[in-house]
């Protein structure tokens, strides 16, 4: 069984994930047709949770020290630990090649994950405080602590100072970001394989699942996402995504 850690929040949706990271790696393992469960850590418990199953560092701190990230896995079938999404995904077509389609194909892994890295988070920035500033009061107060030291600092009550028509222009930008992908898409239904999926769609779907969480399914702005931009192609677009290999996870 493959456990998949993750953080924990208030949103009200059977999907809580607010890190777009861990997203990704939730809808690859769906896609790859893979049980797994989810273990809920604070970001407190992050490095000592890494180290204790042997989960090794994404990156380096300005000190030289290891920095421990969200998302990571531990699979008892193989008894390892992999960090970091792309390669998790990697790591996952590589040892169940068989289950569920090959989200990486060869050839693809550069192009992809410069995607994920860059295009993918497009639509994200115009919304960065808004959108910070709103998960910021769906976390528990040790959460809120530790989340507002991560990344660019940002006002935690920008969500109720921006103004209607500053919030307009904002939406209007991520409109713009998601059209170049939409252009660049074409005719196509799915980002690289023809009728299958790929890490870089699970990459921008876990994108666009952030914006839900925070404004809501039932919102004008998510009404607007899903079925009016680009003639409706996100709202098919992420269903398909969402209903693909479905499993039960625990």
């Amino acid at each position: 069984m493959i456990t998949l850690y993750d953080l924990p929040s208030r949103f009200e949706d059977p999907n809580p994930t607010y890190s777009p990271f861990v997203g990704r790696v939730k809808l690859a393992l769906q896609h790859k047709g893979l049980p797994f469960t989810t273990h809920w850590i604070e970001y407190s418990e992050i490095t000592a949770k890494a180290k204790e199953i042997g989960a090794p560092p994404t990156s380096i701190r300005p000190d030289g020290s290891p920095l421990y990230t969200v998302p990571f896995i531990f699979d008892s079938e193989t008894n390892l630990a992999v960090s970091d999404s792309f390669l998790i995904v990697k790591y996952l077509d590589r040892t169940y090649p068989k289950s569920g389609p090959t989200l990486i194909p060869a050839g693809t892994d550069v192009l992809q994950n410069l995607f994920a890295l860059d295009t993918a988070m497009a639509p994200l920035l115009p919304l960065y405080t808004f959108l910070r500033a709103s998960i910021f009061h769906k976390l528990s107060p040790s959460m809120q602590e530790a989340y507002v030291k991560l990344g660019p600092p940002f006002d935690t009550q920008a969500h109720l100072k921006l103004g209607k028509e500053e919030l307009k222009e904002l939406w209007t930008r991520m409109e713009a970001a998601l059209g170049r992908i939409d252009g660049a898409m074409g005719e196509r239904n799915t980002l690289v394989a023809e009728k299958q999926p790929t890490f870089a769609d699970a990459a921008l779907w876990a994108n666009l699942h952030v914006i839900k969480l925070v404004v809501g399914t039932n919102s004008e702005e998510w009404t607007a996402i899903t079925s009016t931009w680009h003639n409706g192609r996100w709202g098919k677009y992420l269903s398909w995504l969402e209903s693909y290999g479905q499993i039960d996870t625990i």
